[in-house]
This record gives structure tokens, C-alpha cells and sequence, in this order.
């Protein structure tokens, strides 16, 4: 629902999105797939002791994962997971607490591959991640910004 009114989706996606809200047995295979993938990443958590869930959603198709066992911000994870195919969101576009510690992952995809990826991803992308191979990078990309908070998360990275 909350992509109905955002000013990016087009009038006709809208309509689309209304239809399908109204169409019960589209929202009941959408929940077993949601709910099912939620499981699925649960488990690829548990398996990793550095990782764990910020909170368990009771709807939505994404969810917060704690970093701030690893040796690396999240930008950085990030840069590393977008390496091999995994795409999630760094904390810093959620807000400013734990602008360096959360990603945000979103569970909707049909594709239960993406999950076999994913869990795959993981250690090696963590491993890249703690040789700080992207901070420079990343700390350059908040220095462009020039911002009062870009500078308060370029501190968090450099600690």
C-alpha cells in the first residue's frame, strides 16, 4: 500500500496495485511466499553468529538485520553483498540511529534462489567487508554530501 502513494509510481501501476489489493487469493499466496521467505532468512541468520534480526515484522516484505558484530559499517557489507548479486540497503537512508549498523533486507522475491545466494553471499561478502577495502570509498561518498549528519556517519565508519 504505502507504494501507492509515492509520487515515483505511475497512475496506471496504481490501478494495478488497487486491483491487486482487492483480489484475496493474490494476497493469500503473497503472504505463505512472504511468510515463507521470512523463515528461509531466519535461518540463513541463525547460521551466523555476527547477524542478528532488529525485530521480526509482523507484515511487510522487509526487515532489519544487526551488523554491529562485524568489523565493517554497513555501507561497506552493502558494497560487498552488491558485489555478488545481493542487494539490501544500508541503515543510514532509514534515519540517524544505527546509521552504521543495521541493513535493511527485503524478503519479497518469488525466487527461492535468491535465498541460496544470499546465504552463500554472506560469509564472503562479511569476510571482504572487514579487510575495509571499501571504507575509503564509502567515507568519500559521505564527504561529497557535505552534511552535518554525512560527517556524524563518516565518525561512526571511522571508529
Amino acid at each position: 500500500k504505502s507504494a501507492i502513494t509515492r509520487i515515483n509510481v505511475s497512475f496506471l501501476a496504481q490501478y494495478a496495485a488497487l486491483a491487486a489489493l482487492q483480489d484475496r487469493e493474490y494476497l493469500k499466496r503473497s503472504d505463505i511466499i512472504l511468510r515463507n521467505n521470512f523463515s528461509i532468512l531466519k535461518g540463513i541468520i541463525r547460521e551466523m553468529p555476527v547477524l542478528s534480526l532488529v525485530t521480526e515484522p509482523s507484515y511487510g516484505f522487509s526487515t532489519c538485520i544487526d551488523i554491529s558484530k562485524i568489523k565493517a559499517s554497513c555501507q561497506e557489507l552493502t558494497v560487498a553483498l552488491l558485489k555478488r548479486r545481493c542487494a539490501v540497503y544500508p541503515s543510514d537512508g532509514l534515519g540517524d540511529a544505527k546509521a552504521t549498523s543495521y541493513i535493511r533486507i527485503n524478503f519479497s522475491t518469488p525466487y527461492e534462489k535468491h535465498f541460496a545466494w544470499l546465504r552463500e553471499a554472506f560469509p564472503e561478502a562479511i569476510k571482504e567487508a572487514e579487510t575495509r577495502k571499501y571504507r575509503k570509498a564509502v567515507i568519500d561518498f559521505f564527504k561529497s554530501a557535505g552534511t552535518a549528519r554525512a560527517k556524524r556517519i563518516i565518525e561512526q565508519i571511522q571508529r
